[in-house]
Formats: C-alpha cells, sequence, structure tokens
C-alpha cells in the first residue's frame, strides 16, 4: 500500500504515479490570504511504468482520470490529511528510459492543480493503551494517544480518523515506549484501593508475599 490516494485509489498501483521530493513541502504550504483565497498547488511526479506498453496504459487511464474529473480527493497518509482539488495544468513531460538499466519507463512533470478548500478542519481521536512488554513482576501502565487528522470538512475528517486501521498500533507502540512499568503489589493495591476505598497495606503485603 502507498502513501498517496485519489479518490481511495493508491496513485502508484493505479496510476503508477510517484509523488518527488518537495510534494510534502508544496502541500502544507499556506495561502497569502488564510483561508480564504483559493490556494494553486505544483506537485513534482513522475508515472512509471515497468516496460513501455505498460506506461502508456497507466498514463492514459490518469490522463483520463485527472482531466475528466470535475474535482478528486487527495489523501496523504503521511500526513492523515485529505484535500479536495481539481486539475489545472501539466508541464510538458520529459520521458526517461531505462534509467535503472532495465525495461522500466518514465515520465516527469510538475502537476498544476487548484485547493478551493484551503481552511483545514481537523479532528483528533483519542484512545487509552496500555504497556504490554513490562518485565515479570511488573504491570505495564496506561497512557494516553492521540492522533489528529484534517481535511476540507469536519465530517471528512472524522471519517478520516475513525476509517485509521494503523490507529491501535500506533497507539500500542507509543504505550510501550512510554507506559511506566508498575511493580505488580502496587498494582493489585491500586485495584483494592478503586474497589473499596480504603487498603492495609501491611495486610496486602502478607497475603500477597505469604
Amino acid at each position: 500500500m502507498g502513501k498517496y490516494f485519489f479518490n481511495n485509489l493508491d496513485a502508484y498501483t493505479t496510476y503508477g504515479v510517484v509523488f518527488k521530493k518537495g510534494t510534502f513541502a508544496e502541500l502544507l504550504s499556506i495561502p497569502g490570504a488564510w483561508p480564504d483565497e483559493t490556494r494553486k498547488l505544483g506537485l513534482p511526479i513522475l508515472i512509471e511504468g515497468k516496460n513501455d506498453s505498460d506506461f502508456w496504459v497507466k498514463y492514459n487511464a490518469f490522463r483520463t482520470f485527472i482531466t475528466t474529473s470535475e474535482d478528486f480527493t487527495f489523501l496523504v497518509d503521511g500526513l492523515y490529511r485529505r484535500f479536495k482539488l481539481s486539475y489545472e495544468s501539466m508541464s510538458a513531460f520529459k520521458m526517461l528510459t531505462n534509467i535503472t538499466g532495465g525495461n522500466k519507463v518514465y515520465c516527469d512533470f510538475v502537476l498544476n492543480l487548484i485547493d478551493d478548500y484551503p481552511d483545514v478542519k481537523m479532528f483528533t481521536r483519542t484512545g487509552s493503551f496500555q504497556k504490554n512488554n513490562s518485565p515479570i513482576g511488573y504491570v505495564g501502565g496506561t497512557v494516553q494517544f492521540s492522533r489528529t487528522y484534517s481535511s476540507f470538512t469536519l465530517a471528512d475528517a472524522t471519517v478520516l480518523g475513525n476509517a485509521d486501521t494503523t490507529f491501535n498500533a500506533g497507539g500500542q507502540a507509543y504505550a510501550n515506549a512510554n507506559g511506566t512499568n508498575i511493580p505488580v503489589l502496587d498494582h493489585f493495591i491500586s485495584l483494592v484501593l478503586a474497589d473499596s476505598g480504603t487498603v492495609d497495606k501491611q495486610l496486602l503485603e502478607t497475603l500477597y508475599y505469604g
């Protein structure tokens, strides 16, 4: 799975589109009169085919998509952000062939797009995760993990966040790296306190250790 999606379709596997260095900087640029001004983006990309025939299939499919779509969504996985864009133009492309010593064919150009929704709406998803890699004799502590998602509407940002299948794995990794190691007895005492409100620590130690 890639990091960029046009209308939820993987940009690379569907169209052979690879976004070059400078894409993130362009996407995160701020328009001059934020948030009311339409923003123009110039994304440096190339289209890759495993051979000449595959290249033209992917290039023509992308050309049809980009020129016939009134607007489209563009999801950037690493930014947890979805854009709503429309096509303006592309620079004259340069063909590159066999640059890796194989049969791959590339074209290199700048894709010029219009962002009519530059006002970012954000949704923060939060969850509790318990450290699960504590050594023997300890119980992992619980931590809060949050991730913020942004889109052209709050509703879409919320959908994007709730649909993130990597959130739980990210939260668990964060807990394992940042959660505390609590001695088992202290954890046991805290549970008794939560249940009864009082505790005889010396008695519990005697019962626990025997």
